[in-house]
Order: structure tokens, then sequence, then C-alpha cells
């Protein structure tokens, strides 16, 4: 019937609409596009995504933009506004640091911790008489001072940029070279001397230093990790020692100082 005709001819149209909008005939069967249109759907696709991903990032970072204009005026409004109020402020957190320090301080005042590598009965002499007392070197604690003494990183700038006492004239210096009797490795001793004094049987020369006997105290400073006994600090102790008419030894560990 001509009824029939007309609803055959709209299903027609339905059915080529859907296969060139949607590529599909109806809801569970497919068929097969073009290369042209698959090339071009898979384009759109992606600029969706693109397009999406760049909303997101875009809204994220807008939000993260208004968070911390947020948290910045909330920071201004809560600063005090008058001088008093400042120093309130201030001196409030110099206290807090002051006492973190000070309780960093006592953790770290303890006495020094002994290792030895040998056994024998010298060394235990040794370490006898260095802590048979409260007050012998070995027992007494170590304090270090605030905020460099505390601050690994502080003592270990203030050892790179100090350049430490000039070779003075008049000051002997001079290397030696040890060989280690238990594995053959060798470490260097830089040596320095206080001046001669005229006439003084109490001088100490660079063959009573290597030979003997030594008519003075001798003070061996040991350098820290990643350092030599070229290091400013290790020459200003060395210096100190000398201007009191002692001896100064900087021992250098295995491959330090030069050494292999």
């Amino acid at each position: 019937s001509e009824r029939d005709k007309n609803s055959s001819i709209v299903d027609d149209d339905e059915v080529a609409y859907r296969n060139r909008v949607y590529g599909t005939l109806n809801k569970h069967e497919k068929v097969p596009l073009l290369a042209s249109q698959e090339i071009v759907g898979t384009s759109d696709a992606d600029d969706g995504k693109k397009q999406h991903k760049k909303r997101l990032l875009k809204r994220l970072s807008q939000r993260f933009s208004n968070e911390i204009t947020r948290r910045r005026t909330s920071l201004v409004e809560a600063l005090p506004e008058t001088p008093a109020g400042w120093a309130v402020l201030v001196s409030a957190l110099s206290a807090l640091c002051l006492g973190y320090e000070v309780n960093l301080q006592k953790s770290l005042t303890v006495p020094p911790t002994v290792y030895s590598q040998l056994s024998c009965s010298n060394m235990k002499e040794i370490y006898s008489r260095l802590t048979a007392t409260p007050e012998a070197i070995l027992r007494r604690t170590i304090q270090p001072s605030l905020f460099v003494g505390t601050r690994g990183v502080i003592s270990s700038t203030a050892a790179y940029l100090h350049a430490g006492p000039s070779k003075e004239t008049g000051y002997q210096h001079f290397r030696e070279v040890v060989t280690m009797s238990q594995d053959g490795a060798e470490i260097a001793l830089d040596w320095e001397l206080p001046p001669p004094l005229s006439n003084s049987t109490a001088d100490i020369d660079r063959n009573a230093a290597l030979h003997g006997p030594l008519p003075k105290h001798v003070v061996i400073i040991l350098h820290g990790i990643n350092n030599d006994a070229n290091f400013g600090y290790v020459r200003a102790l060395m210096r100190a020692c000398t201007q009191r008419g002692w001896a100064a030894v900087g021992m250098n560990f295995r491959g330090c100082g030069g050494v292999a």
C-alpha cells in the first residue's frame, strides 16, 4: 500500500543517515567504515582527549593559583601591624630556634667513642691511662658549639672557606712519609715546628723531630672526612700549637694529602 511504501522510504532514509553519521545500522550490527572515515574518527577522538587534558590542566593551574593567593593573603593578614608586634614575633621565633639548638647540643654532648684495630697490651695500657679518672681526656664529654658544631653543613663549609694561616718564615715545615708495618700502606705527616730560640737546648729541629729525642710536646692533629692536613682549620690549629712552643703534626689519612 501507499502507507507501507512511505514507511519503507523513511526507514531507508533513517538507515542511510545512521550509516553516514554513526557508521552502524543499529545498536548491535556494525558496518565496515572507509579508511578515510576511520582516520577522521580517530583524529577527532585524539583531538577530544587533548582538549580534555588542556581543560583539566588549566583548571588545576587556576585552582593552584587561587590557593596560593588565598594562603598568601591569609599570611599577610596574620602578620603584626605594629613594631611591638614584630618584636614579639621575632623574639618568639628566636626563642624557639635557640631552644631547639640547645636541646640538640645536649643530645650531642657525649664522651668520645674509641676504636682500635690493635689488641696488643700497649693499646690497652694507653686506653686505661686515658680513661683512668672522670676528667681523663677519653672520658670527658665533648660539647659542640651552638649553630656551628651542631650543624655539619656549616662546619664543613667553614672548613672549605677558611684559608688558614700563611706559612710564615721562621716556622719550619716539612713532610714525613711513614710506611705502616701491618700492610705497607703509606701515610703523610706534615710537621710544623716553632721558630728556634737562640742558643736554646729546648729547640726542636727537623733531625730531632724525625729521629728524636723530642724536648717538647708534639700535638698530632687528625683531619675530617674528605679533608687533609692542608685545610685551613688544621693549619690554624697547628699554628696555635707552635705559637705555644709545641711541635704540631697534621696527619693525613690513607689516600689523603696527595699520598696514593
